[in-house]
């Protein structure tokens, strides 16, 4: 079995089975260029790094990892996170879970190359019941990089939350939301996102920058009865000349937003000629040595109750 640091690079090797120009820099596979499901795939690993890198840690410092023995990773994406977490702490036994068959076809692929035996993949909706027994696990984690359940969706998912752990288990919540940029394009995609999100229901209020969970989670566990919630905030970089990593990342949540084009056109906010120049413009300023990009990682915990 590989340890983490040779399983992130060896796995960013193994999944460019097509050509590609790529860049090592400073620890990290900055991509130039690769057929779009392989460059998807490794963004995603470096993403992951990056807010593992941001967050000092792949759990809060409140969290005793050698006390956990059964996760549960919900909206696990490619497993990047769950792989860490069982290639760092041998006790540890990971089920993912994620609704695009995609990822979890990537995650099995990941596990397999990293040998890692301790983690299971299943494709399964978050918006419905979870297909585990009452009182597993140790841990429930789950990262969103965009949201994934509207308001009144989220005291379901977290009794099912509730419903899988174990009495005094831990409940870990993170969200990424995306601060201002120094690119114009970039910010105007995350602008017509923000409202795209308002119209399909997934925003807090009727304000802007609510339509990201981030800081009502501490809110929700805490109605949802869990109990001695908490929560931090962590700065991410995603700019910078000496920031390939941050860059890459850009690369992979601007793809997020290029996914909703056809909702971006059907709610008639912009034409599908300046979204696509948009898009090109956007990717320009990335590679601009000027190129600057803030964001906040909220990671809110909280525990069940006994």
């Amino acid at each position: 079995m590989l340890d983490r640091e040779a399983y992130f690079l060896y796995s960013c090797q193994k999944t460019l089975v097509v050509h590609v120009v790529c860049v090592y820099i400073g620890g990290i596979w900055m991509i130039e260029s690769a057929q779009e499901n392989a460059l998807i795939a490794v963004l995603e690993q470096v993403m992951h790094h990056h807010l593992t890198q941001a967050q000092r840690g792949l759990l809060p410092s409140t969290i005793n990892p050698h006390k956990l023995k059964y996760v549960l990773d919900i909206n696990c994406r490619i497993g990047a996170w769950a792989i860490d977490l069982a290639l760092s702490y041998p006790g540890v036994h990971v089920t993912g879970l994620d609704g695009d068959a995609a990822f979890i076809d990537l995650a099995r692929r990941n596990a397999d190359i990293g040998a890692v035996s301790r983690t299971r993949f299943y494709e399964s909706n978050p918006l419905k019941r979870l297909p585990l027994a009452n009182a597993t696990f140790d841990l429930v984690h789950s990262l969103q990089l965009a949201p994934v359940f509207r308001p009144g969706e989220w005291p379901f998912f977290l009794s099912e939350c509730k419903r899988v752990m174990k009495p005094e288990a831990a409940i870990t919540l993170m969200s990424l939301s995306i601060g201002p940029t120094s690119s114009d394009a970039y910010q105007r995609l995350l602008t017509m996102f923000d409202a795209l999100l308002l119209k399909l229901g997934y925003s807090f209020s009727e304000r802007p920058g609510t339509g990201t969970p981030g800081v009502y989670l501490f809110r929700l566990l805490k109605e949802a009865g869990f109990v001695n919630p908490s929560y931090t905030i962590h700065p991410v970089n995603f700019g910078g000349t000496n920031n390939a990593g941050g860059r890459a990342c850009c690369q992979l949540l601007a793809g997020i937003a290029q996914k909703q084009k056809p909702l971006f056109l059907e709610h008639n906010m912009i034409h599908a000629e300046e979204f696509d120049a948009l898009l090109q413009e956007k990717q320009h300023d990335i590679g601009e040595a000027n190129y600057c990009t803030t964001g906040a990682l909220i990671v809110a915990s909280a525990y069940a109750p006994s």
